[in-house]
């Protein structure tokens, strides 16, 4: 099911499926600025990842003295969210834990995604909770993607060098040793080339948002809290349409990464019944 969200400057549509934003409108325009195009370039908008981001290693992870496997990016992505909330500019959808994701995934959760607008801005909630009686490791991350083209840009809260992995392209795990990535100005240039080693992961990033400079003079910031890692990411086939802008709370397995779940390079540990919130902000016209 589709529900759409809206105030005088912005309407908002989220699939209960995974509770992806699927439309991001300019209200008076119509315009809009999530990806709407080919799903044989790509299928997704704006998929969420939990409990895991990236690729497992061998496609399985490790507790204890037990294995479990679980997809790429995750299964929430894949679930129904129930609807717990909604009024004409807020809404909130809610993933409990069941038989089936304990089979891959051993921990009681309530994820929940509370999207609200706020004059020009989406403001998107993640909240975790651990509903279970011993720690619980996870990863969050968000997905969005927009309409681009080549050689529009993305700007950076300021000038810094930035840690850069890039992926094992046989294996589609992170590469041990990060290359420093200069962005003097604070931004850089998009375009299909910058994909041909599949995403931008950037690590230890210190600006708090990116912005998404069109040629047309149209722009969306996203702002991303404190996430520690930034994925960047679109099809390396030129021309290039769309960008996702990815913040992150982990990262995939490395080639050579041996450890438990919970030992995932910026992976979370929540106690029982604490919750953990990632706020996301998306601005039009920013």
């Amino acid at each position: 099911m589709v529900y759409s969200i809206q105030n005088e400057q912005i309407c908002a549509s989220i699939q209960s499926l995974g509770a992806q934003l699927c439309s991001l409108r300019e209200a008076s325009t119509g315009r809009e600025h999530l990806w709407q195009g080919d799903p044989a370039v790509w299928n997704g908008q704006a998929p969420l990842l939990f409990p895991n981001i990236g690729r497992l290693r061998g496609d399985v992870y490790r507790l204890g003295n037990r294995e479990y496997s679980l997809p790429k990016h995750g299964f929430a992505r894949r679930r129904e969210f129930a609807l717990e909330s909604q009024s004409s500019s807020q809404l909130t959808l809610l993933l409990r834990d069941d038989e089936q994701t304990r089979a891959s995934y051993p921990f009681s959760f309530e994820l929940r995604l509370t999207f609200s607008l706020e004059g020009n801005a989406l403001s998107m909630r993640h909240s975790v909770v651990n509903t279970g009686e011993v720690d619980m490791p996870f990863c969050l991350g968000a997905h969005p993607g927009f309409f681009c083209a080549e050689g529009d840009v993305l700007a950076l809260d300021a000038p810094e060098t930035l840690a850069l992995y890039r992926l094992d392209g046989e294996k589609g795990l992170m590469k041990d040793e990060p290359v420093p990535y200069p962005v003097p100005e604070g931004r850089f240039a998009l375009s299909s080339a910058l994909f041909q080693k599949d995403a931008m992961v950037f690590d230890g990033i210190r600006s708090r948002s990116v912005t998404l400079l069109r040629q047309d003079g149209s722009r969306v910031r996203v702002e991303y809290d404190r996430a520690p890692c930034l994925g960047v990411w679109s099809q390396p086939k030129p021309p290039l349409r769309y960008v996702c802008l990815e913040p992150w709370f982990g990262m995939g397995d490395f080639v050579d990464f041996a450890g438990e779940f919970s030992e995932k390079r910026h992976c979370q540990i929540l106690a029982p019944g604490q919750a953990f919130m990632f706020p996301l902000r998306i601005v039009i016209g920013a």
